[in-house]
């Protein structure tokens, strides 16, 4: 069956002086790996009595709720020093679907939607959410001055998210019906997060379309991110599930498409980095929780399936563009892994946890370096991670903003097993096998390039496969895969 790819292939002059080659995989399409880990590497995953951790308070202790896989059954809330041993505290007459410590007091939400606020050494209940509503691990969020909670659980016309300055009081801080008459018994609360570097807070509102999406408050305003006011349909058609924050960019963890999107704080910009195709995407993957360890700059991120194909995995990342599968143990893609929590050197799952990964650690994993790479910014104040091997250190300058571009539909490209058409600024290529090729030969003097590229097929999705990207020199050949999708997808490579 032929399938059609449209390519834009644009070639730049990076830097003109010789070195090693590298690679770098920026927005798009991101890099995955998910062979199989080294066994030299330990992962140090412990079963844990509990789930839904949190904390550690002042006094040092850690809160969770006792593990049981009929969750109907979780009710009993136990506490910890050390992580191993846990002694219960409370339990309660029905279901306990989240916990949440805000200024060394612990709230928890119940499945029938009544949210309780510890008060000595009982709970008392502080707020009643909408009939079928409760909260769950990404409904709360706060910071030293105030608390959020929204509305998950049943989908209606409605959905809220409640403000609390003291823990008693709340007063309505989101309204759905004042951004978006909802008429369709869709709609509830996906996620509630707060900027911890300049209090902007975002809202994910589910399920359907046109007021699924993002809604950012930011200076008393609120800013609102879908696919009607957005070019990149697919980016907010999926909504935020998870957040974790940088200085100047927020990467969202998505629902109903295995993608992270990275938002540009001082730009309001939205864009892919990183997407998962193949026997992913056909399992229609989606992220739950994602957290970064502040102490070594490594994202986590957990990933669910629906469809039962196996691929509740834990996945690493140093950049938020090149992610590693971390599989192993209990850690075997069937057993659910969210939410996450960091506390005392440990990642903590559903009733597992986990030893922090080093940063060298991270790098093994992800890079297959024992040396730490460069890490440099490279584009749009965007950190991309270079892994070079030199015993020497390396200074890279990159000097004013002139780049020649070497390549143009114009010149005499080859097709192999396939017709090749120019079309204004694309190349239209109809391949007739898997077997077939885009060729150009061209002249370069010595120095550093990337070579960028745009693709799309017009082939349904579980028809498309990567494309391999070989350039070869008189000294070596370079390359590596490109993902394509029915979108545009840029793919960059250095050599």
């Amino acid at each position: 069956m032929k399938a059609r790819i449209i390519a834009v292939i644009l070639l730049l002059l990076f830097c003109s002086f010789p070195a090693k080659a590298f690679e770098y995989y920026v927005h798009g399409v991101g890099k995955v790996i998910d062979d199989p880990i080294s066994q030299s590497i330990s992962l140090n995953i412990q079963e844990m009595p509990v789930t839904y951790v949190v904390g550690p308070d002042s006094k040092g202790y850690l809160y969770g709720v006792e593990y049981k896989k009929l969750r109907h059954e979780r009710r009993k809330i136990l506490r910890s020093k050390d992580g191993i041993t846990w002694d219960p505290i409370y339990e309660h007459k029905v279901e306990i679907k989240s916990l949440y410590l805000w200024k060394d007091v612990l709230f928890f939400s119940d499945a029938n939607g009544s949210i309780f606020m510890k008060n000595g050494s009982k709970f008392e209940e502080v707020l009643r959410l909408e009939k079928g509503k409760y909260a769950i691990w990404w409904s709360w969020a706060g910071n030293n001055e105030f608390l959020l909670i929204g509305e998950y659980g049943a989908k209606s016309n409605s959905a809220r998210v409640y403000r609390t300055f003291d823990g008693r009081h709340f007063e309505v801080f989101f309204d759905i019906g004042e951004h978006y008459k909802v008429k369709d018994n869709g709609c509830h609360i996906h996620l509630v997060s707060v900027d911890p570097y300049d209090d902007t807070v975002y809202i994910g509102v589910g399920d359907n379309p046109p007021y699924r999406g993002l809604y950012i408050y930011k200076n008393g305003k609120w800013i609102f991110r879908n696919t009607n006011n957005h070019i990149l349909n697919s980016i907010m058609n999926s909504g935020p599930l998870a957040t974790t924050y940088d200085k100047k960019r927020v990467l969202f963890y998505s629902d109903n498409f295995p993608q992270i999107v990275e938002y540009n704080k001082e730009k309001d910009e939205l864009k892919p980095l990183a997407a998962w195709f193949g026997e992913y995407y056909r399992a229609e993957m989606k992220f739950y929780d994602a957290v970064k360890d502040p102490k070594t700059g490594i994202y986590y991120a957990v990933s669910v399936d629906y469809n039962k194909k196996g691929v509740h995995y834990l996945w690493i990342s140093l950049d938020g563009v090149t992610w590693r599968k971390i599989s192993g143990g209990a850690v075997n893609g069937t057993h659910v892994l969210y939410p996450l929590h960091m506390a005392k050197g440990y990642l903590y799952m559903n009733n597992l946890r986990m030893k922090l990964f080093t940063r060298e650690e991270a790098l093994k994993l992800i890079y297959g370096e024992n040396k730490p790479p460069i890490s440099i910014t490279l584009v749009e104040d965007r950190p991309i991670v270079i892994p070079i091997q030199t015993e020497k250190p390396l200074e890279i300058v990159v000097e004013g903003k002139k780049l020649r571009n070497y390549l143009s539909p114009k010149l005499t490209w080859t097709s192999v097993n396939g017709t090749l058409e120019k079309r204004d600024e694309f190349l239209v290529f109809a391949t007739s096998s898997s077997s077939a090729m885009l060729k150009l030969q061209v002249s370069l003097e010595k120095g550093w390039y990337t070579l960028g590229m745009c693709m799309k097929s017009s082939r349904p999705w579980d028809e498309i496969n990567p494309v391999r990207v070989t350039i070869h020199t008189k000294g070596k050949s370079y390359g590596g895969l490109a993902q394509v999708s029915t979108e545009w997808r840029p793919f960059y490579y250095v050599f």
